[in-house]
C-alpha cells in the first residue's frame, strides 16, 4: 500500500510516497521507482540524504503495532455467539450481554427509544400515553406483554435487572472506559474476568417528541421496578466518568440493551 510520510531536511518539510510490500527494506522504493537506499530531494540536490530503508523500517514497526491492537480490539469485541439470531458477548458474568441494543443494527447504533413497560417506540412520551404510569407492576424481566427485548427478540432475551447492571458497573468485574467508537461517545466495558467487551453508547433520552443528551448520557431501562413508587423503575444512567443506577419516570423513552442466561 502507499503511505505519504512526511519528514523534515533543515527545517524544510518533504512528502515522499513509498511503496510498502514485502520486498528488503533496501529495495523499498519511491514512486519514481528509485530504489536505492538513500534519496534526496530532486529539486535539493545539496541537502542531507534521506535512509529510506531506516524510515520504511519505521513504517513497518508502526503498522504492525497497528495490527497487533487492531486483532486486540476484535478479540475483545467479538461475538462470543447468537441467540435467536442476535450476538451476544459472555463477560463471564451472570448473564450473556447483547452486542447491540434492540432496535439497532451494529453496537454504535442508537437503536430505538422505549417508555418502560411498553414494547413499541412512538412519535411522543409522556406521562399522559405511558401503560405502566402509577401502575402497580412487578419485575417486567421476560413477560412479553411489558418486556421489549422478549417482545422484539423472543427466546430467552429480556431486560436486565437492577442487579446484573449493578454486576456490570462492579469494579471487581469490570473496568468502563469513555470512548468514542464509529464516531459515537459512550462507554466500552470490559470484562477483567476474560477481556471480552461491550459498547454501550451514550444515546441520550425522549421526552415529548424530543431527543435529549445524545452522545452525552446513556439511559438503559432494567425490568426492575421502583417497589415504593410506581411511577418509576430503575435504569442505568451514565456520563462520562460517572454511572449508577436509579429510579426514573417509567414515560420517559429509553435504551434497551438485552441479557439472556
Amino acid at each position: 500500500s502507499e503511505l505519504p510520510i512526511r519528514f523534515d531536511i533543515k527545517e524544510k518539510p518533504r512528502v515522499y510516497i513509498f511503496t510498502i510490500n514485502d520486498a528488503p527494506a533496501s529495495k523499498v522504493s519511491d514512486k519514481t521507482g528509485n530504489t536505492t537506499a538513500d534519496m534526496r530531494a530532486s529539486d535539493t540536490p545539496d541537502e542531507e540524504p534521506v535512509a529510506v530503508a531506516t524510515v520504511a523500517r519505521a513504517i513497518r514497526g508502526i503498522m504492525a503495532k497497528e495490527e497487533a491492537e487492531r486483532k486486540r480490539q476484535e478479540v475483545a469485541y467479538s461475538a462470543s455467539g447468537t441467540i435467536a439470531g442476535h450476538k451476544y458477548v459472555d463477560l463471564g458474568l451472570s448473564v450473556k450481554w447483547a452486542t447491540c441494543n434492540v432496535g439497532a443494527s451494529s453496537p454504535e447504533d442508537y437503536g430505538g427509544y422505549y417508555a418502560w413497560g411498553e414494547t413499541s417506540t412512538k412519535e411522543s412520551y409522556t406521562e399522559n400515553n405511558s401503560a405502566t404510569y402509577g401502575k402497580a407492576i412487578s419485575d417486567i424481566g421476560g413477560n412479553a406483554q411489558y418486556d421489549v427485548a422478549r417482545a422484539k427478540w423472543g427466546s430467552s432475551w429480556r431486560l436486565p435487572t437492577k442487579a446484573e447492571f449493578d454486576e456490570l458497573l462492579n469494579e471487581d468485574n469490570c473496568t468502563w472506559l469513555w470512548t468514542t467508537q464509529g464516531g459515537i461517545n459512550g462507554y466500552k466495558v470490559t470484562s477483567k474476568a476474560n477481556g471480552k467487551s461491550i459498547f454501550l453508547p451514550a444515546a441520550g433520552h425522549r421526552l415529548g417528541a424530543s431527543l435529549y443528551y445524545d452522545g452525552s448520557f446513556g439511559y438503559y431501562w432494567s425490568s426492575t421496578p421502583d417497589e415504593g413508587d410506581t411511577s418509576g423503575a430503575y435504569t442505568l444512567y451514565f456520563y462520562r466518568g460517572y454511572r449508577y443506577t436509579d429510579w426514573y419516570d417509567r414515560y420517559y423513552g429509553h435504551s434497551v440493551r438485552p441479557v439472556s442466561e
